[in-house]
C-alpha cells in the first residue's frame, strides 16, 4: 500500500499545482525556466554525487545514446514550458486536456516507432481520441495548440528515451547536464533581464523546482513497488484535478466544442481502462 500512496501523492501534488501558479506573478517564464534548470540540475546532480555516482562513466557512452538522451532532456522543457504557460495564463483546462491525451498518445507512438502491438481495445481508444481531437481541429483549433504542444513534447521525450541505451543514474545525469545548455541561450535570446529581476524570481524558481522534483522522487520510490499499469491509471488524478480547479475554482470558460472533445477523450480513456477494471474486479472477487 505504501507504493500506491506514494504514487497518489505525486500526482496530487502535480494536480494541485495550478493553485500556486494562479496567484504568483511571473514576469518572464523563460527567465524563470533558466533559474529552475539551475536549481533542479544543482539538486539532482548533487544528489547523484552524494549517492556515489561516478561522473567519469559518462565518457564511455556511445554517441547515439548520448545524443538521444541529451535531446530528450531538452525536449522535456518544451512540455514544462507549456505547463507553466497554461497555469499562468488561465488555461488550466487546456493543461488538463494535455495530460488526458498524453498516455494514449504515448501508446500510439510506441506502436508507430517501436512496433509495439496494440490490442483491439487500445486501437479503439486511440481512434476515439483522434476523432475527439479532429472535432476540436475542425471547430476550434485555437484551443488545441497548447495541449498538443505539451502532449507531443512528452511523447517525443518517451520516443527519445526509448531509443537511447542509457538507463538509471547515467541517463538522469546526461539529461540534466544537457539542460544546462539552455540557460545561457535563454539569457542571450531574452536579454531583458537584470541581476535584480533574477533575484526576484529565485524564490518562485525554488518552489517550481520543488513542484517538479518532489513528485518525481515519490514516483522513483514507488516505481518498484507498484505495477506500471496501476501508475498509468493513477496518473489521471493530475488532469482530473486540473480540470476541476480550472472549471470550478477559476471559472474558466468551457465552450461546447471543447466540452464535446473532452467527452470524447474521457470516453477513449474509459475504453482503454476497461480491461484493467475487469481484471481488478476479477482479482477482488477471487479474494
Amino acid at each position: 500500500m505504501l507504493g500506491q500512496f506514494l504514487v497518489i501523492g505525486a500526482f496530487i501534488l502535480w494536480g494541485i499545482a495550478p493553485l500556486y501558479f494562479h496567484y504568483v506573478e511571473i514576469d518572464s517564464i523563460m527567465h524563470m525556466m533558466a533559474l529552475r534548470i539551475l536549481w533542479q540540475c544543482g539538486f539532482v546532480l548533487g544528489a547523484l554525487k552524494l549517492s556515489g555516482f561516478n561522473f567519469g562513466q559518462l565518457n564511455r557512452i556511445s554517441l547515439p545514446s548520448l545524443g538521444y538522451t541529451a535531446l530528450a532532456g531538452l525536449v522535456l522543457n518544451i512540455s514544462w514550458y507549456g505547463f507553466i504557460y497554461a497555469l499562468t495564463n488561465n488555461l488550466v483546462l487546456s493543461s488538463s486536456l494535455a495530460y488526458f491525451i498524453c498516455p494514449l498518445l504515448v501508446i500510439a507512438v510506441s506502436a508507430l516507432f517501436f512496433s509495439e502491438p496494440l490490442s483491439r481495445t487500445q486501437k479503439l481508444a486511440i481512434s476515439v481520441m483522434l476523432l475527439a481531437l479532429l472535432w476540436l481541429v475542425i471547430n476550434n483549433a485555437s484551443n488545441l495548440w497548447l495541449p498538443m504542444m505539451i502532449a507531443v513534447a512528452f511523447a517525443s521525450y518517451y520516443v527519445l528515451r526509448k531509443k537511447s541505451e542509457l538507463h538509471g543514474s547515467r541517463s538522469i545525469a546526461v539529461e540534466h547536464l544537457a539542460q544546462l545548455i539552455l540557460v545561457p541561450c535563454i539569457l542571450v535570446f531574452y536579454p531583458d533581464w537584470t541581476v535584480e529581476s533574477l533575484l526576484d524570481l529565485q524564490s518562485t524558481a525554488v518552489i517550481v523546482t520543488g513542484i517538479q522534483v518532489v513528485p518525481v522522487l515519490l514516483l522513483t520510490l514507488a516505481v518498484n513497488r507498484v505495477p506500471l499499469q496501476q501508475i498509468g491509471i493513477i496518473q489521471y488524478i493530475e488532469p482530473t484535478l486540473h480540470f476541476a480547479i480550472g472549471y470550478l475554482v477559476f471559472k474558466e470558460h468551457l465552450n461546447s466544442d471543447m466540452l464535446i472533445s473532452m467527452i470524447g477523450i474521457w470516453l477513449a480513456i474509459l475504453i482503454w481502462l476497461l480491461p484493467f477494471i475487469r481484471r481488478a474486479r476479477k482479482q477482488f472477487l477471487a479474494n
